[in-house]
């Protein structure tokens, strides 16, 4: 039931966005047998995360893509949709060089995100007002953003650690 409720709100959210550099969802639905389903745009491509792995990108391709990147970030806000979960595995990279959002899993509509215990994003991608139990919203999407601007620029990450804690130490100081 979580996991359906989560599944829904995803599928929700998603069809509200309606952009050329979100991944479109066409239906969503329930088919007896198969259960319930979302089907989403194909884009022929990798993952942001895929293109970063063989290291960092020449200043004038980031440029392109991240400029893609903040006017899908930017369309979701608009529409009062803190994603939540900004990182170079939610951006896909299309052959012919566009870039697309997706992955609207955790998704919140602005105002809608209670303050919390639980640290639900991607740790690297962490706002460190997230770390002081702060509700997640437009500014730790920036955040989140401006952490795959610093990856695409250079290749890596602003903050590393051996630990979940020196990073989250890191993160906050």
């Amino acid at each position: 039931p979580t996991h359906l409720l989560r599944f829904q709100r995803e599928a929700a959210i998603s069809a509200r966005l309606q952009h050329p550099n979100i991944v479109t969802v066409f239906d969503v639905g329930e088919e007896p047998e198969a259960g319930p389903f979302m089907a989403m745009e194909f884009v022929d491509g990798e993952s942001l995360a895929e293109e970063l792995a063989r290291g960092p990108m020449p200043p004038e391709r980031a440029m392109l893509l991240l400029v893609q990147g903040l006017h899908a970030l930017e369309a979701a806000h608009r529409a009062g949709i803190s994603h939540r979960d900004i990182k170079p595995e939610n951006f896909m990279v299309s052959r012919n060089g566009g870039l697309k959002l997706m992955d609207f899993g955790i998704a919140r509509e602005n105002g809608n995100a209670p303050a919390t215990s639980t640290l639900l994003c991607t740790p690297s991608f962490a706002a460190p007002e997230l770390l002081d139990h702060q509700p997640p919203g437009e500014s730790s999407d920036r955040w989140a953003f401006a952490v795959t601007a610093f990856a695409c620029v250079t290749g890596d990450l602003p903050f590393r650690s051996e630990s979940l804690s020196g990073l989250l130490y890191q993160i906050a100081h």
